[in-house]
């Protein structure tokens, strides 16, 4: 009983913890993350986490770098460099990446991320995970203090009814 208390008070310990953590769990993630990485990265996930408010450096960077890949590509077709980009093979290689960049912006959108994040963190953890906990714990506390000692109760006057009978 004293092992299975134990355990149960563990488990109540995680479960409220948790939940405490859920309480405000997007700026407790931002300053999570503040903590064990840069000011660039938690200003990423500030940007993320609150679905979008505010600048984002990598998207910023993706889409400097579909303006100068856009620009290239101008070049490129201009009829001066048609000649030497044709031989070289540029504007083919550079209508290859777009599609790829296009790809890589629209991963990184806060339409495509938050969701994500929303169903891991708020209904995967903060939801399933501390409602899970509790029944656990529940379930455990029932079995374990009061089911255990009363099979052990049960099983004492079985076994002296046993002897008393022989």
């Amino acid at each position: 009983i004293l092992f299975v208390s134990l355990v149960t008070a563990a488990e109540f310990g995680a479960g409220l913890a948790t939940a405490s953590f859920c309480r405000d769990v997007d700026r407790n993630i931002v300053t999570y993350v503040r903590h064990l990485a840069t000011d660039v990265d938690a200003e990423v996930v500030r940007f993320y986490v609150s679905g979008g408010a505010g600048r984002s450096r990598p998207l910023d960077e993706l889409r400097r770098a579909g303006a100068a890949l856009d620009s290239a590509r101008l070049l490129a077709d201009a009829p001066a460099a048609a000649n030497c980009s044709g031989e070289l093979g540029v504007s083919p290689a550079l209508a290859a990446s777009a599609p790829a960049l296009h790809a890589a912006e629209l991963a990184l959108l806060p339409e495509s991320l938050y969701p994500r994040y929303d169903a891991a963190v708020r209904r995967g953890v903060c939801e399933t995970l501390v409602s899970g906990l509790a029944w656990l714990v529940l379930c455990q506390f029932v079995v374990g203090v009061i089911c255990l000692p009363a099979q052990a109760f049960m099983a004492h006057r079985l076994l002296e009814r046993a002897a008393a009978w022989r």
